[in-house]
């Protein structure tokens, strides 16, 4: 599965923990972000065998007021319990979290802050009228001290743009056989 999600989200909350790498100790985290409208049909990218979730709770609609023309309602609806729960991790992506409120902040403060390779895992929804969602999930990555704290102190509670996609070479970087790496050797 490849997501590509481009939205703003509101960081929720940070686990700062440590991952074994072999006998290696390295610092990860753990990253809660809620995407408050998101399309119906981006959710599509999180389908099942096939199950699409846009046409499953929505239906199309050509009123002008619908995010990409869905409107809230489905037999099954009333059957359902919020938030929704999709039991999958998504694995190998690229993260890029940067503050999107950044006005008040130094020029050197502004960058973004790279997962590579991510896992995105406990993803959960709640269908909202107009063709949206809100959406919740967590990064779960190799992070460096340093970005955890530019998290905690700068982004947390904050409104971020988040950028999802699939990792590119993240193999490699898990194998030891970057591309930086095999020039190094070759």
């Amino acid at each position: 599965m490849d997501l590509e999600i481009h939205e703003t989200a509101v960081l929720d909350h940070i686990n700062n923990r440590v991952e074994l790498h072999g006998d290696e100790k390295v610092p990860a985290a753990d990253i809660d972000l809620t995407i408050n409208d998101i399309e119906a049909g981006e959710l599509d990218q999180f389908a099942l065998d096939g199950n699409m979730l846009s046409t499953m709770l929505w239906h199309k609609d050509d009123a002008p007021d619908l995010a990409g023309g869905y409107k809230l309602g489905s037999p099954k609806l009333g059957l359902i319990k919020s938030p929704l729960t999709l039991d999958i991790k998504v694995e190998n992506h690229r993260v890029a979290i940067a503050i999107e409120s950044a006005d008040d902040l130094p020029v050197k403060q502004r960058g973004e802050i790279i997962i590579n390779p991510a896992v995105i895992k406990k993803i959960k929804f709640t269908p909202q009228n107009h063709g949206t969602a809100t959406l919740s999930l967590q990064v779960a990555g190799c992070l460096p001290g340093a970005e955890v704290g530019k998290i905690i102190d700068k982004y947390l509670g904050q409104r971020v743009d988040i950028k999802i996609m699939p990792a590119e070479n993240a193999q490699a970087e898990l194998l030891d056989e970057s591309p930086k790496k095999k020039a190094a050797s070759g």
